[in-house]
């Protein structure tokens, strides 16, 4: 029997020889998932560039950002090793080395702007919850944070540390069902420097001096003048950047319609009273208030309530007459043939139910001014007329 034939695909046999590359565009993608280096792309295009001539360059994107900062421009072309929860890249500064000790702890009576702790089984080195720098240096959330800056490296807590850090009331029961990330407080001061100081200043506060001084910055500048310090002698509030004290509103950095305002068209906002009196101005203020719905009240009741959906003028019910009555008068003039009968109109309001002076005692009556007994007198003649066209009263 004669042997198949081998397909024109097949693999050779012999290791030494290369299969040979598809021609066409590659798939996307193609790169990150196989790791080619440049030198296998270059035989593939031919030496040409991989570059569509037919696009435009990528415009170049400013890396000054809220969150930036200063590192060596070499720093991220060693390998990076782990060791005690930091990315060690074998590049340190001396002089940033003598403000922060390998466990975390800052030198010289510097303060971390954020919450630092330790962790359950992790020795004495000091820690901060990712989204709480994050927060600090202007980031929505830790995952940006460790995007930009590759040389952080992301701790997920296990259930033990977990526990503990609840217990220890560092974060809410509520987050015992969540991914809780750390990272090391020394490389956290390693790539923000001063920023990450209370009160930092640059060049000062900075783990990488010689970088700062090589690239024009002046010494002694605040590092975030945006920051606020507390007075002499009080705290600084390190709660502003926990994520269960309200510390949404700190990455809102965008400035709101009304602030760009002209000063005169823009809403000032009234400062609450401080001094002793405020219950007195509070009051005063309810009284004025009250006066003007009373006189509001008033002048609607003459003029009425103009309702702009159907186009109507309201005027209130109990302004308006209610009963009518019809009476045939006759004239008495011998000079008419036949006696001719006017019609007379009567038209009365009813009297409001839930007011009535008829039983006013004589002794609260004399005790009134003048105008109103009369006021008290007339309104009285006019719930009697009522009461004797009513029936009500004989």
């Amino acid at each position: 029997m004669e042997s198949p034939v081998e397909s024109d695909h097949s693999v050779p046999t012999n290791p030494t020889v290369s299969l040979k590359k598809r021609r066409g565009r590659p798939p996307k993608g193609s790169y990150a998932a196989f790791g080619s280096d440049d030198e296998d792309d270059d035989e593939y295009y031919g030496g040409r560039s991989r570059r569509r001539t037919n696009r435009a360059p990528r415009p170049k994107v400013s890396t000054q950002s809220s969150g930036s900062t200063v590192v060596p421009k070499d720093l991220y072309a060693h390998r990076a090793t782990l060791e005690d929860d930091e990315l060690n890249f074998g590049v340190v500064d001396p002089e940033g080395e003598k403000k922060v000790n390998e466990l975390g702890y800052l030198n010289g009576g510097r303060e971390y702007r954020c919450r630092t702790f330790t962790c359950l089984g992790r020795g004495n080195r000091l820690y901060m919850l990712s989204t709480e720098p994050a927060r600090a240096m202007g980031y929505r959330d830790s995952y940006l944070l460790f995007l930009k800056h590759r040389s952080l490296h992301k701790i997920i807590v296990d259930d033990a540390e977990k526990w503990d850090l609840i217990e220890r009331n560092i974060i809410p029961h509520s987050y015992k069902g969540r991914a809780v990330g750390i990272v090391a407080a020394r490389s956290i001061f390693r790539e923000f420097g001063a920023k990450i100081i209370v009160g930092g200043r640059r060049i000062v506060d900075d783990y990488w001096e010689g970088e700062f001084r090589a690239r024009g910055f002046a010494e002694g500048d605040l590092a975030d003048p945006e920051d606020k310090l507390p007075p002499p002698g009080m705290p600084y509030n390190r709660n502003q950047y926990v994520a269960w004290h309200g510390a949404s509103a700190v990455y809102h950095t965008q400035p709101s319609f009304e602030a760009q305002l002209p000063s005169a068209v823009r809403k000032r906002k009234k400062d609450p009273p401080k001094d002793a009196t405020w219950l007195f101005q509070h009051a005063k203020a309810t009284s004025a208030y009250n006066n003007d719905l009373a006189e509001n009240i008033a002048r609607k009741q003459t003029t009425g309530f103009f309702e702009p959906h159907s186009n109507l003028l309201h005027v209130p019910q109990n302004s308006q007459p209610s009963r009518t009555e019809w009476a045939h008068i006759a004239h008495d003039q011998e000079e008419y043939i036949a006696p001719k009968l006017d019609i007379l109109v009567s038209l009365n309001p009813d009297i409001a139910p839930q007011v009535s002076l008829i039983n006013v005692p004589f002794s609260v009556l004399a005790s009134c001014p003048p105008h109103i007994q009369d006021a008290i007198r007339r309104r009285q003649e006019q719930e009697l007329l009522q009461a004797r066209m009513n029936g009500t009263l004989w």
